[in-house]
């Protein structure tokens, strides 16, 4: 009851728009993986005291929740990328931040290391009548075919507003980088 959302709400309705990637339990050389091929990564975590606190829903889940659960946007980080000393955040209250990696690793901790990935350029299109979904590369000149056609896509979460319907013989004019394998899909 007003409590917010997490990474795989947001991801699913990321996809009306572009690529997303739903993460739990991630790392942090994970994510810097992904900012340093331009993507920005936003995580979860908490601004106050970040006190701890359960309760039951009507359905019997148990919600693990964090007094001031606030999501922020990570962008990039100062230092080597193995071993940064500091991460750079983009917070809708306060701005751009700097943070060491330690205060940012314990605040990100706190709801499970939780994180969506935002891929920049990633199209989706399919033809009307092939039920193959691909992924074109970002100048639109190699295609990959995910790993699923698009029944699949719809039913494990994929939001159909996200796939582009072209001409086939547009698809077959763009050369094929083979089978995308992996859709993060939840």
């Amino acid at each position: 009851t007003g409590y917010g959302v997490y990474w795989d709400p947001i991801a699913k309705v990321g996809l009306k728009y572009r690529r997303t990637q739903a993460l739990r339990n991630a790392n942090l050389q994970e994510v810097i993986g992904h900012l340093d091929q331009g993507r920005p990564v936003v995580v979860w975590g908490y601004f106050g005291g970040g006190n701890r606190y359960t309760w039951n829903t009507p359905q019997g889940y148990i919600i693990n929740a964090v007094h001031g659960e606030h999501a922020r946007t990570l962008v990039g980080y100062v230092g080597p990328s193995d071993n940064p000393e500091q991460v750079i955040l983009l917070d809708p209250i306060y701005g751009e931040l700097y943070w060491d990696t330690q205060r940012f690793l314990e605040n990100w901790g706190a709801l499970e290391n939780g994180a969506v990935v935002v891929y920049h350029h990633s199209r989706w299109v399919k033809s009307a009548n092939d039920n193959t979904v691909w992924e074109l590369s970002a100048d639109a000149k190699k295609k990959y075919a995910l790993a699923m056609n698009w029944d699949s896509f719809i039913s494990q979460g994929g939001v159909g507003e996200g796939i582009h319907t072209v001409d086939q013989t547009w698809i077959d004019s763009i050369e094929n980088g083979g089978i995308l394998e992996s859709l993060p899909l939840q």
